[in-house]
């Protein structure tokens, strides 16, 4: 293969096909991959990349692979099998009426430099000469697959790995700021003419391309049909997609079909609950917001429904999750207007004390508000009707409360909370029941003790929960600043390696490990972390300022003063 110009490429949509020779032309593909929603949801096209680097990954170094097991088996579930090794947590293990923890929403963001770093781990194993992988329909695409193809053209030499990005570039998001700062625009190649033959339905055509096809004879066909035949395909051609087995599909060309088949409040509805529940369980937010907004519409007719009340809640759960709280509002409003159920008014209240304590801006943050409303969820959870969901919830309230009366000062209070929270579910449970949940308690309990300033019971609560679930990586890292306040930093050393392993890539534990290695005196190790974190999370100011201090000691003035310049530009009140 000659090589390739060092330019990521951008096809612009939103204009008409350039002259020829007026832009560069476009190097040919090794991959192209489909990024419409409609396909697969959210990483429909990070799931298209793994399928195809992976299985050529895995012949040349299987440890690459494991290391991003966590990425592989949530975006590309169906590959699971090829993975050496996959991490197993008692968050993904449990049940849905025993979930009672939620990915933070930059999970979604960490997933996806671990499949960036697949795919520059594919090109210089296995296309070390260059290649080039083009992403189709990004206008049409999830969230996740956006931040992903931004992440590949900031994070790729495009002399080892040229990334094509087709997208109209008229959103204020991190993909058109890439698009801006890293690409060279190419022209955008002529559509070829349609040719069906007389024996072709160009109406199936649609169909079977699951609403995603340009071909403008293609989409009149389809428009041209009866409502009832259209209706009658898409059903079929769900179907046809539910008989394949794979979860993917679920988030994206089944519930799309299902909305427009034969039974849009039925079996529409139905899928997107499962489809709903499914991108909630995964952190994958954003898909959520979408598909409950397209649920509820299905769902208006019915009144308040069971399902209607799942998309207005998860809507606003991930609105909180995702920064958007004030958005949130409106659904939780909604909800306790529509409804006198004690559950809803419970789960509710939960999430508008989490707002107020949590969630919002800190300028809007309101401790008392946030008292109050979590006291009306305690308030529910025991009085409620249902002795089994009672059980559960006033265990689980008494801890929302505990993190309110944290924000408020008083650590003692929240302390106690919390053990009364785990003396509950002692005595209500049998010791193999609510294993996530009672991970949950000792985790909160191991933080306010280290809040309190006891980090030596702060660390056994650690160490007790990470014997339960040794999988989950972040109790590592934060395991990891107990054994520093102890003075013990071999060990805070092998938990950060620990946590660093077992979760797809995160800033903040490489920017933890430099600055205790710094504090070693070790400053090449330091170095080599915050060069990472930055590669990670180029806005962290804490890392710009530690590299640069490092940098100057070195003699390195200019590459100190660059680091300064960027910091100041980030966050010009922030001097050292």
């Amino acid at each position: 293969m000659t090589a390739l110009p060092p330019h990521h490429r951008w096809i612009v949509t939103t204009e008409e096909p350039a002259p020829t020779g007026e832009l560069p032309e476009l190097p040919r593909p090794d991959l192209e991959v489909g990024c419409h929603r409609r396909l697969r949801g959210p990483f429909t096209g990070g799931g298209f990349l793994l399928r195809r680097i992976v299985p050529e990954l895995l012949t040349w170094d299987p440890e690459l692979v494991a290391a991003h097991a966590t990425e592989i088996t949530v975006i590309a579930p169906d590959l699971a099998p090829l993975v050496p090794r996959t991490p197993q947590t008692l968050t993904n293990l449990a049940g849905a009426k025993e979930r009672t923890r939620f990915y933070p929403a930059p999970r979604a963001l960490r997933i996806a430099h671990g499949v960036a770093e697949l795919a520059l781990d594919w090109a210089r194993l296995v296309r070390p000469a260059g290649a080039v992988v083009a992403f189709h329909d990004m206008d049409e695409a999830d969230p996740t697959d956006r931040e992903l193809v931004a992440i590949l053209l900031r994070r790729c030499d495009p002399a080892r790995l040229t990334v094509v990005a087709q997208s109209g570039g008229d959103r204020e998001d991190a993909l058109t700021r890439a698009l801006t700062t890293y690409t060279v625009r190419a022209a955008r190649p002529q559509e070829p003419p349609s040719h069906h033959g007389p024996d072709t339905d160009p109406a199936q055509l649609f169909i079977d391309a699951d609403g995603t096809s340009g071909d403008p004879a293609v989409r009149q066909a389809y428009r041209a049909l009866a409502p009832a035949e259209r209706a009658r395909r898409h059903t079929e051609r769900a179907a046809a997609l539910a008989a394949l087995d794979d979860p993917t599909l679920r988030f994206g060309a089944i519930p799309y079909h299902l909305e427009h088949g034969t039974d849009p409040a039925g079996a529409g509805v139905a899928a997107f609950v499962e489809a709903v529940n499914g991108c909630f369980a995964a952190g994958l937010y954003e898909a959520v917001v979408d598909l409950a907004a397209r649920g509820r519409r299905l769902a208006a007719d019915g009144g308040w429904s069971k399902a209607y009340r799942t998309f207005t809640h998860k809507a606003a759960a991930c609105l909180c999750y995702l920064g958007r709280g004030h958005d949130a509002f409106a659904y939780l409003e909604e909800m306790r207007r529509s409804t006198a159920d004690p559950d809803v008014h419970m789960g509710t209240a939960y999430l508008t004390a989490m707002l107020y304590t949590r969630f919002l801006p800190r300028e809007d943050h309101d401790e008392d508000l946030a008292l109050a409303w979590v006291n009306t969820a305690i308030a529910l959870a025991d009085s409620h009707p249902e002795p089994e969901r009672r059980l559960l919830a006033r265990a689980f309230m008494r801890n929302a409360r505990a993190l309110v009366e944290l924000h408020r000062g008083d650590v003692d209070v929240s302390l106690a909370l919390v053990e009364e929270a785990i003396a509950l579910t002692d005595a209500d449970f049998a010791p193999d029941e609510q294993l996530l949940h009672r991970s949950v308690l000792l985790y909160n309990r191991a933080q306010v003790r280290a809040a309190r300033g006891d980090h030596t019971a702060s660390l056994r609560d650690y160490d007790d929960v990470i014997a339960r679930d040794p999988d989950y990586g972040d109790y590592y890292f934060e395991r990891a600043a107990q054994y520093r306040a102890l003075g013990r930093h071999d060990e805070a050393l092998r938990d950060y390696a620990t946590a660093i392993r077992l979760t797809p890539p995160f800033y903040e534990a490489h920017f933890n490990r430099a600055d205790l290695l710094i504090e070693r005196g070790d400053d090449e190790g330091a170095l080599r972390d915050l060069d990472y974190a930055l590669e990670l999370e180029p806005g962290h100011v804490d890392s710009l300022t530690h590299r640069a201090e490092l940098l100057l000691e070195r003699g390195d003035t200019a590459g100190a003063r660059r680091d300064v310049e960027h910091g100041l530009a980030l966050d010009p009140h922030h001097a050292p």
